[in-house]
């Protein structure tokens, strides 16, 4: 199936504060262009730009995980709670999505290890007087 060509009038008529509340939802960008009949990378151009669009995300999967996360611990009602590893799954998937969409409320920050050399900066001269000193002690 082909993605539905651009229509400038439709998308200039995109209730954007109405899909960043859909994304909040617990909605996906896709799922909302397709039934809009947009392509989604057009949408994800047009939303992402919303100064609420990083919370939206933010909430979105927190409930994906809540949710992931009460099947996993057998909630009642909650239609994965009779499989397990379906539940990991879900919440593995959640996990990954939320670390790559939500990174400084997810992701791992990178470690940065810098070693300084206390005689680097030290002109050579001054190198070789001191081990002068310490070979004449």
């Amino acid at each position: 199936m082909s993605e539905p060509s651009e229509n400038t009038a439709t998308i200039d008529q995109i209730d954007v504060q109405g899909v960043i509340s859909r994304i909040a939802a617990g909605e996906y960008q896709s799922h909302i262009a397709q039934e809009l009949g947009l392509p989604k990378q057009i949408l994800h151009q047009r939303v992402s730009k919303h100064p609420d669009y990083r919370e939206a995300l933010l909430a979105r999967n927190i409930g994906k995980l809540d949710h992931a996360q009460a099947a996993i611990e057998g909630e009642k009602g909650n239609p994965m709670a009779d499989d397990l590893a379906r539940a990991r799954e879900a919440f593995k998937a959640a996990a990954w999505r939320a670390e790559r969409e939500c990174r400084a409320e997810y992701g791992q920050a990178p470690t940065v290890a810098i070693q300084i050399n206390e005689y680097a900066a030290r002109p050579t001269e001054d190198l070789l007087a001191e081990l002068r000193g310490l070979l004449d002690k």
